[in-house]
């Protein structure tokens, strides 16, 4: 038979894993209000490097060929949420093409919340194809201001640097902005 000190560190344990498992919850309540923010963003060339060693007369120029943004709000559980942050809230995906340049992309988001808060923040997704289609996911919650339900107003404005491997930045373009309207259900 287990001695009463084994049985009190088992359920000392137990009650930790518990309480640790919880934290999600505690932090957030069972479900979460979240917006997945999608944007698309195409770049094509005139044409294609084909060295590391390419000067700037020599670099294809770049532009534009479609850029698409949505806002997708909806309701996720506190242990999705949270383990989503984890890694980043932010999934960047990519298609493959062989490009030697590289694009450094700066998001900025000025969302503006139902109490009319105002919150200023960036991601930077760094070294992505110059060439071809980059979507860029980002999961945005309580922890970005997305708490509190209402009508929410969010401006994206996303600069574009085109640069070649050895860092020369061959092309800048600064799109629109975009301004977005959602609801988040209180």
């Amino acid at each position: 038979m287990p001695s009463k000190k084994v049985i009190a560190g088992l359920l000392g344990i137990i009650i930790a894993v518990s309480v640790v498992a919880l934290i999600p919850v505690f932090m957030y309540g069972f479900s979460v209000n979240v917006t997945e923010i999608e944007a698309t963003l195409g770049l094509s060339s005139s044409g294609s490097p084909s060295s590391s060693s390419i000067t700037l007369q020599q670099a294809p120029d770049y532009d534009l060929s479609s850029f698409t943004v949505e806002a997708n709000p909806k309701a996720i559980s506190a242990y999705e949420y949270f383990f989503s942050k984890l890694g980043g809230n932010m999934e960047i995906g990519q298609t493959e093409n062989g490009d030697t340049a590289v694009v450094d992309i700066t998001i900025t988001f000025n969302l503006t919340t139902p109490s009319d808060n105002s919150l200023i923040f960036e991601f930077k997704p760094q070294g992505l194809n110059a060439e071809g289609e980059n979507t860029i996911t980002m999961t945005l919650g309580p922890d970005e201001g997305i708490g509190e339900g209402g009508t929410f107003h969010l401006k994206i404005t996303i600069s574009i640097a085109v640069k070649l491997p050895n860092g020369e930045t061959i092309k800048t373009l600064t799109l629109d902005p975009v301004d977005l309207t959602f609801d988040i259900p209180a």
